[in-house]
């Protein structure tokens, strides 16, 4: 066993090796501890900041959201069952609203229950509309009574992803009449590009998930827009959404990548907004401070095993001596009182 061989090693020997190893084992643990120290404050640190931003930004964009919805609401409150019968007077009352442009770049436009379009802003030729919410998915929005927010795709083939607002317009009597629609052409700039593409998108991405239907409804990257499901190397949102929480956690991606990832929700819609940054440039430094302790730790054995050995030697320098003088003394007049030498070191050759 190496224990036992070393216990046929001198004093100084076994010394110098058991005071390195234990040098060398609180290094080690002193490395790891704080090693994981540094790692957990730059995660609550970087998580805290993050999710302190993901939380402005979702604020925000709840604000524009409800913005929309609000002034969708209050003009379907001014279209009367009377006013359902008069395309013309629709029209009218769209026209001589712009700025309803300027929140859906979609459009707008009043539908009837059974998804035909009465007016637009802008006009559409026929009466058959080809980029709003129509059949049976209208029905199903219009069966819940109230304001829905839902990403959709829209058009003959399918190829407009958009973010629909469709309000239900009821008459006096609280029974559905029609709908009053805008689209966010999510193809063109709009306002959820302006609020998530903000900062270093080097550092730093953001998504905006419909949690319900596990859709991205818009991201940094366009490439995910309506992602369904999320692809692979994301399957870590699908996990944060089917959790169904705010706040953050340091995950890590089916390619071995760190990643820190932020979720606050949008309560108007039941989005989530997220944030996903790479750790590789914030725990660089922790990388860099292990291989610094790595190559401290070997210039301080090496130091530490030379003075030691050193210092040993000097103090062992008369003990080796006297033993060296007794060894000189003739074995026969030491034969009646020999002692038992148990270690060949230095104690063992002065007995």
């Amino acid at each position: 066993m190496p224990w036992a061989r070393l216990r046929n090693n001198s004093l100084k020997t076994r010394v110098t090796v058991l005071t390195l190893s234990l040098f060398v084992s609180s290094i080690a643990v002193l490395a790891f501890v704080s090693s994981w120290s540094l790692k957990d404050s730059l995660r609550r640190q970087i998580g805290g900041q993050q999710y302190l931003t993901v939380s402005m930004l979702a604020q925000e964009v709840n604000h524009e959201l409800d913005d929309r919805s609000t002034t969708l609401g209050f003009l379907a409150r001014t279209i009367s069952a009377n006013g359902m019968e008069d395309a013309g007077t629709l029209q009218k009352l769209l026209d001589g609203r712009p700025v309803l442009g300027n929140l859906f770049n979609g459009g707008v436009a009043v539908l009837s229950p059974g998804g035909v379009i009465l007016a637009s802003l802008p006009r559409q030729t026929s009466p058959q509309p080809a980029g709003f919410l129509t059949g049976e998915p209208l029905a199903r929005v219009l069966g819940e009574a109230k304001t829905v927010i839902a990403p959709h795709r829209l058009g003959a083939d399918s190829g407009m992803p958009a973010v629909v607002f469709t309000v239900p317009i009821f008459d006096r009597n609280g029974k559905i009449i029609g709908a009053l629609e805008g689209l966010t052409d999510l193809r063109k700039p709009n306002y959820l590009d302006r609020l998530i593409n903000t900062g270093n998108s080097r550092l730093r991405s953001y998504v905006i998930a419909d949690t319900t239907n596990s859709l991205v409804v818009t991201a940094s990257e366009k490439r995910r827009v309506f992602e369904a499901p999320p692809v692979p190397e994301h399957s870590v949102l699908v996990s944060l959404m089917e959790g169904d929480h705010d706040g953050y956690n340091l995950v890590e991606t089916d390619r071995g990548e760190q990643i820190m990832v932020s979720m606050k929700r949008v309560p108007i819609a039941g989005w989530y907004l997220m944030a996903e940054a790479s750790t590789d440039l914030s725990f660089a430094v922790i990388q860099e401070l292990q291989l610094n302790i790595r190559m401290v730790a070997v210039i301080l054995t090496l130091f530490v095993g030379l003075a030691i050995w050193w210092t040993l030697g000097q103090q062992f320098a008369p003990l080796v001596e006297t033993a060296a003088a007794l060894e000189s003394i003739p074995a026969k007049n030491l034969e009646k009182n020999r002692l038992e030498v148990r270690q060949q070191d230095e104690i063992g050759k002065f007995v």
